[in-house]
């Protein structure tokens, strides 16, 4: 996720009403995972974003319904993949490894 998504799901839940703290976590990993999402087994979710890369709430709220829809039992396995996925590129990226560049 770019940090413009990263704005855009927060600004989208914050329109919500905190039912509860749980589940504003959970919802938040969900807004999360469909930002980063792209394909399922071969076939393509929608794309979140105008043609200009800028997410789009309608366009966001039909991919996250998308999702939804899918098991939760298989949304679990993506979000641990994608926790996964957002572990091994953050020590790529670990400051001390970038030398003086």
């Amino acid at each position: 996720m770019n940090p413009e998504e990263s704005l855009f799901v927060k600004q989208f839940l914050a329109k919500d009403s905190a039912v509860s703290d749980a589940f504003s976590a959970e919802k938040f990993s969900m807004c999360q995972l469909a930002c980063c999402l792209v394909a399922l087994n071969g076939l393509s979710f929608p794309d979140h974003r105008k043609p200009d890369g800028t997410p789009d709430e309608e366009l966001f709220k039909l991919k996250l319904k998308k999702l939804m829809k899918k098991s939760g039992y298989i949304i679990a396995d993506l979000a641990i993949n994608y926790y996964w996925f957002d572990i091994r590129v953050r020590r790529l990226l670990a400051p001390e490894r970038l030398g003086n560049g």
